[in-house]
């Protein structure tokens, strides 16, 4: 959560709108920032990237997204069919 905070992003859905290039250049912003850097690692990233698909996905089924259907084992679930 403290990600979206420092990004400036507001909810989940907002995840969708970036590119994957974008979300990797967020993922070092955050981590350099000389206040209050936050440390990701690539897991974590992966697991955005993966959260960026879920959401993409959703939109193109025209399907509601809601913040609390996001969970580790969705976001697992979704790493998984990026990865086959």
């Amino acid at each position: 959560m403290q990600l979206f905070d420092t990004s400036g992003y507001r909810n989940v859905t907002m995840i969708g709108l970036l590119i994957t290039d974008q979300i990797s250049k967020m993922s070092k912003r955050i981590e350099s920032k000389a206040t209050n850097p936050v440390v990701i690692t690539n897991d974590q990233e992966q697991f955005l990237l993966s959260l960026h698909h879920w959401v993409v996905h959703k939109h193109y089924l025209q399907e509601p997204i809601n913040s609390n259907d996001v969970t580790l084992i969705t976001v697992l679930n979704q790493t998984q069919l990026m990865c086959a």
